[in-house]
């Protein structure tokens, strides 16, 4: 899996999508978001589930 390492490639200098990069700057900060997040669709859908009192797909 190309983005569970996006600190790896961030280290090489690499960009990751913007919706991988909120979702570990979340995840630092506590939400109990999943790091294989790609898209800003997937993330507002993780988002929503989180504030609807669900857990986000892992």
């Amino acid at each position: 899996m190309i983005f569970g390492s996006a600190s790896e490639l961030k280290e090489l200098g690499l960009t990751i999508p913007a919706a991988t990069e909120l979702s570990l700057l979340l995840a630092e900060r506590g939400v109990a978001i999943p790091d294989s997040i790609y898209t800003l669709k997937y993330l507002g859908k993780q988002l929503i589930a989180l504030k609807k009192g669900g857990t986000a797909d892992a």
